[in-house]
């Protein structure tokens, strides 16, 4: 995940040079584009590891109509 996180932060970078070198339009918003996708990658992978924790945590000392509302509940969170 630490990779995942540095590669984010490289193409971030991108974006700010491309920014102070006066880039084309083009290439920045593809740029962007890049990082934004690497970022909802990011985002999908955290919250699969949390939801997997959470069901195995919960269904433990909780029923599962409980712990699936505590699930839609994180994805209605983080996904906005």
């Amino acid at each position: 995940m630490s990779a995942r996180v540095k590669r984010i932060q490289g193409q971030v970078a991108a974006v700010s040079r491309s920014l102070e070198d006066g880039s084309d339009c083009s290439i920045l918003l593809h740029r962007v584009a890049a990082a934004r996708g690497a970022m909802n990658a990011l985002m999908v992978m955290l919250i699969e590891d949390r939801l997997q924790a959470l069901l195995e945590e919960r269904t433990e000392s909780q029923s599962f109509p409980d712990a699936i509302e505590e699930i839609i509940e994180i994805i209605h969170t983080y996904l906005k």
